[in-house]
């Protein structure tokens, strides 16, 4: 559940998956409703065309997330409507992490991609592993939780360059 508290309404997005979470094959419905009043019809709703596993990030009018099919999806959160979205070469799973220039995602083939908050590509790494969950920015770097690998974890700075790893 994300909820939107710079608008007075607070509209909030549930996420839907049509089968259990161990089926890539389903579609998702992305569904808006408005938490003031949850007795209202849906604001509201898109189907994905793969399943979305992690929460959403909202920015400006805009929401950002990964599907199983490895694309970055953007959406205007008014109307559900797609802006654009980014393909990549494997399943995205985990919450990107947003930074002053934009967000990062990374896929299980170990990719890291980073997109400004139009879309565009910015800089793209690889780490060894396979990256299931979200990142995290802690205000100088992006810590990679990585499954698979001899560093479980590797921390990059803004431009994708490995500060160090554990």
């Amino acid at each position: 559940l994300l909820r939107d508290d710079r608008r007075e309404d607070h509209v909030a997005w549930v996420l839907h998956q049509d089968s259990p979470p161990s089926s890539f094959t389903k579609s998702s419905l992305l569904t808006s409703y408005e938490l003031e009043r949850p007795t209202e019809p849906t604001v509201w709703e898109v189907k994905i065309g793969s399943g979305v596993w992690a929460q959403a990030i909202l920015h400006e009018g805009k929401l950002y997330f990964g599907d199983q099919a490895g694309r970055v999806n953007i959406l205007n959160s008014e109307d559900g409507k797609s802006i654009q979205y980014i393909e990549t070469d494997g399943a995205i799973l985990g919450k990107g992490a947003v930074l002053n220039e934009g967000i990062v995602f990374g896929n299980e083939n170990g990719d890291l991609l980073m997109i400004s908050f139009e879309g565009d590509k910015i800089w793209t790494r690889t780490v060894d592993g396979k990256i299931y969950a979200s990142l995290v920015y802690d205000g100088s770097q992006i810590l990679v939780p990585v499954s698979g690998s001899t560093e479980p974890l590797v921390a990059i700075d803004g431009k994708g360059n490995e500060n160090w790893s554990y």
